[in-house]
């Protein structure tokens, strides 16, 4: 049958966050619980960069003394922490972890560490290549 909609409460920073990854780059994709509770906790988004794929999990920016953030200068308690639904989720993940950001800048490091990634991995390539490659830089 048909799935039914979920209302899911997004961060008010990931409509930001979300444009600084496309500037960059990146395509993404707004993850959503179905409802159902083998998907409960599921990380906000998912992000492809270069061929490599990562899982965002949105968290609001942190205030000194580590609350958060929220619309209309509310806070809330701890520093953001998952959720259970969110900790049981990614504890039966057996992909990559997702990793937490709470701001553009946060999320376009993890562009960067893909791009450092990369890197490391092209000069591997150069340095393991066979030496009948004639001209080829090393």
């Amino acid at each position: 049958g048909g799935g039914e909609a979920v209302n899911v409460k997004r961060d008010a920073n990931e409509a930001e966050i979300v444009a600084a990854l496309v500037a960059a780059g990146a395509s993404v994709t707004r993850l959503a619980p179905s409802g159902r509770s083998d998907d409960a906790g599921v990380p906000d988004l998912l992000v492809g960069y270069k061929a490599v794929t990562l899982l965002l999990e949105i968290k609001l920016p942190l205030r000194k003394g580590g609350t958060e953030r929220r619309k209309g200068g509310g806070q809330t308690g701890g520093a953001g922490a998952l959720t259970a639904a969110q900790a049981a989720w990614w504890a039966k993940w057996h992909g990559a972890p997702a990793i937490v950001v709470r701001t553009e800048l946060e999320a376009l490091a993890q562009l960067e560490r893909v791009d450092r990634m990369m890197a490391s991995w092209a000069r591997s390539q150069v340095r393991s290549a066979p030496a009948d490659l004639g001209d080829v830089p090393r």
